[in-house]
């Protein structure tokens, strides 16, 4: 699989520094990832292969958001592909809880923690 990441501003925020993230993505998914200018080629299963494509979608996504991505942020997508609650990555970054004294963002940092923020919303506390 090739992907081409043109429309992305700065390779450094999208693979990491010393492309920390591909490593990761490398060792969690079991796949081998080579980065060649603007493109990716994924090697592996069939199946670690279009959830690496798919973990890739969801992060270029963030980072055209705005969104400055980290370790945590890669090993949450991962994991969430893994449980196959994937399609639910970018609520994460989109449902701001509050917002701290220097204006920064406090949001939930895994598919739990969404799961009690909307059960809280949703039901009443005694």
């Amino acid at each position: 699989m090739k992907k081409n990441l043109r429309s992305l501003i700065r390779r450094w925020q999208f693979f990491g520094i010393n492309d920390a993230y591909l490593k990761l993505i490398e060792e969690g998914k079991n796949v081998i990832v080579s980065s060649f200018g603007d493109h990716v080629k994924i090697k592996g299963s069939q199946d670690d292969v279009s959830e690496t494509k798919e973990i890739f979608a969801q992060l270029a996504e963030l980072l055209k958001k705005g969104v400055t991505i980290s370790n945590a942020d890669v090993v949450s997508a991962m994991t969430m592909a893994e449980k196959g609650t994937l399609e639910y990555f970018q609520d994460l970054y989109t449902d701001t809880l509050i917002r701290d004294r220097k204006g920064r963002s406090i949001r939930v940092k895994n598919y739990s923690q969404r799961q009690y923020v909307q059960a809280v919303k949703h039901n009443d506390l005694v």
